[in-house]
């Protein structure tokens, strides 16, 4: 599923509008900053005269005439011509991307997360989310199976923190961390880290807009806009009404991780961090 965003007509007309050299393609990743990068992208483009859309699940083929393509699961298949685009990856450290889900899935309101299975009869969204649409029925029913007939919120609500961490895991963040692992490095892919992003937001703005080749006479007024989700200037009130920001701290995975949840991250993920470039 993919939704388009377009400028209108009388401002697709300015004088200022330009067209990126290369089509650009965003990969995010649920938890992994995907809410962020639209809320930069979407009025950015709606300002210079690009056009914008997201694809939630896995994208099996580019949309025409779009300038900017956002992955918000990160999954392609085998015909997405990803090396058509100028591409930008975020990646964030799997064990916070873990209690991210765990903080967010408890109060969140997104229908997949609060809907109660329908057993095997209806294996659409929202009885599966999206990440797993492309999927077999196996894969599928495996996930039905591990709601057990509860919503994925009530399960999460009605456990203890190391049993909802280890739920989070085997549930929606295995699905986020296989997807970021692989991926593989490319020249046409900028690698940003969402905790950098955190700690020097303004400098690595600047570098994903120059990479995505946004022109010069924009970079300065863009980056003003885009402080507006600079989290380390957000006031308490702010973070608090923002459903998708647990907390100002981006890295907090050591003091949920005892050694029965960081036991189990082990034998499910292993070295994924590293792989990532984690410690």
């Amino acid at each position: 599923m993919w939704t388009l965003r377009k400028m209108g007509a009388r401002m697709r007309r300015s004088i200022f509008s330009t067209r990126p050299e290369e089509k650009i393609l965003l990969i995010n990743h649920h938890k992994v900053g995907s809410a962020l990068i639209w809320k930069i992208f979407e009025p950015m483009c709606l300002r210079i005269g690009w056009t914008i859309g997201n694809i939630h699940g896995i994208a099996e083929r580019a949309p025409p005439n779009i300038d900017v393509v956002q992955l918000m699961h990160g999954i392609v298949g085998d015909e997405f011509p990803t090396r058509e685009f100028r591409a930008v990856r975020f990646v964030r450290d799997p064990r916070d991307v873990i209690v991210s889900g765990f903080l967010y899935h408890k109060r969140c309101s997104e229908k997949w997360c609060i809907n109660e299975p329908a057993g095997y009869s209806s294996m659409t969204y929202p009885h599966v989310p999206w990440p797993l649409q492309h999927l077999g029925d196996v894969e599928k029913r495996e996930w039905v199976d591990h709601l057990e007939e509860r919503s994925y919120q009530q399960n999460l609500l009605e456990m203890s923190q190391n049993e909802g961490l280890i739920f989070e895991m085997k549930g929606y963040a295995k699905i986020t961390i296989e997807s970021m692992c692989s991926w593989e490095d490319s020249e046409q892919i900028l690698n940003v880290r969402i905790e950098d992003l955190a700690i020097d937001f303004e400098n690595k703005v600047i570098e994903i807009m120059k990479w995505v080749g946004l022109d010069e006479r924009f970079i300065e007024r863009e980056l003003d806009y885009a402080k507006e989700h600079d989290i380390s200037r957000m006031t308490k009130e702010e973070i608090s009404a923002d459903s998708h920001i647990s907390s100002p701290d981006v890295t907090k995975w050591r003091r949920y991780f005892d050694d029965e949840v960081l036991q189990k991250y082990n034998e499910l993920f292993g070295e994924a961090h590293t792989t990532l470039g984690y410690e």
